[in-house]
């Protein structure tokens, strides 16, 4: 017997987590070469450097009351392998991901993409569930701050902002 009141639909929101390694260079290409380097400090180095990241895809939906689920746990990790660990896994992100051939290659841009990518794979037709954030992290930086109810680590904070999307 079921403890759901009738007619009453239930919701659930599941989460899961990758990680993967990426190289990038904080660099907008409207400034000058010293402007950058006062903006971005060390991480605007020519050669780049690489950070280990972690994502958080949350999902949610109403519980299918034929399966129990509001998606199927393996269908999510083919789905975030797809989305996130095939474009971004050991690539150098300003020259391997078109998308960031003209946006500045910052943890908050990083955080658009990887919810485009995975909101692409999961949300549609014939899917359960919808994307309800995909939060990238650098995990080598401790605590996170807030951002608009996500939760991001961030190691640099740039005074001021850039026509490049930083």
């Amino acid at each position: 017997m079921s403890s759901a009141a009738p007619g009453r639909r239930r919701w659930a929101r599941v989460s899961r987590l990758v990680s993967f390694s990426a190289a990038h260079r904080l660099h907008c290409k409207s400034l000058s070469n010293e402007e950058n380097l006062q903006l971005f400090g060390k991480c605007n180095n020519p050669n780049g450097h690489g950070h280990n990241y972690k994502v958080v895809v949350t999902v949610h939906g109403e519980i299918d009351p034929v399966t129990g689920m509001v998606m199927n746990l393996t269908d999510l990790k083919e789905y975030m392998e797809e989305a996130i660990m095939k474009p971004l896994d050991h690539k150098n992100l300003d020259l391997d991901v078109p998308y960031f051939a003209d946006v500045v290659s910052s943890l908050w841009s990083l955080r658009h993409l990887s919810t485009l990518f995975t909101s692409r794979h999961i949300s549609g037709p014939n899917r359960f569930g919808s994307v309800d954030r995909a939060s990238p992290s650098d995990s080598r930086v401790p605590g996170s701050i807030p951002v608009k109810g996500m939760y991001l680590g961030c190691g640099h904070i740039p005074r001021r902002g850039c026509a490049g999307g930083s």
